[in-house]
């Protein structure tokens, strides 16, 4: 749920939203797809941010699943819907689940592309680019340990 809720942030959906309410174009269905979409991003997007912080990813499609088993019965079709039905979701992660291990296992093996280009132009970019992302590791490690810390699962280890 976490890396959900940062996936958010880290996506701007609020802005979206707020950009599209500003509009002017009222169409509940149309906004509710949007909606749809974003949870979407924001499940993808948080389902790497879990992996490359060190938590199972599979724990997520046992959470959906779970969810699924308590809302039974009461489910709405998913087009009048601003989320993704639990069955989506359970597929969706299930096919990005491999993905985001095979990311990180290659992240940790050092096969990844090279930051620094070798176009003078893009250099700084890439200088850019380099401090984001430890900006960002130095944010999961302090959300994973705060997150930790509200748990009382996490080992000594993490």
């Amino acid at each position: 749920m976490l890396s959900h809720e940062i996936a958010h942030a880290l996506a701007h959906h609020s802005n979206e939203r707020v950009t599209r309410e500003e509009s002017g174009r009222v169409n509940v269905l149309l906004n509710k797809a949007f909606d749809r979409q974003q949870e979407s991003e924001a499940d993808h997007i948080g389902i790497f941010l879990m992996t490359f912080a060190g938590y199972n990813p599979e724990e997520a499609t046992r959470f959906w699943q779970r969810m699924r088993q308590l809302s039974q019965g009461r489910e709405i079709p998913e087009i009048l819907s601003d989320h993704p039905s639990d069955e989506r979701r359970i597929r969706d992660i299930e096919r990005w689940v491999p993905r985001a291990e095979s990311a990180k296992r290659a992240f940790d093996k050092g096969n990844i592309a090279s930051a620094r280009p070798t176009n003078p132009d893009m250099r700084s970019f890439a200088l850019s680019s380099e401090k984001a992302i430890a900006k960002c590791k130095l944010q999961i490690a302090n959300l994973k340990f705060a997150f930790c810390n509200l748990q009382s699962s996490c080992s000594q280890e993490e």
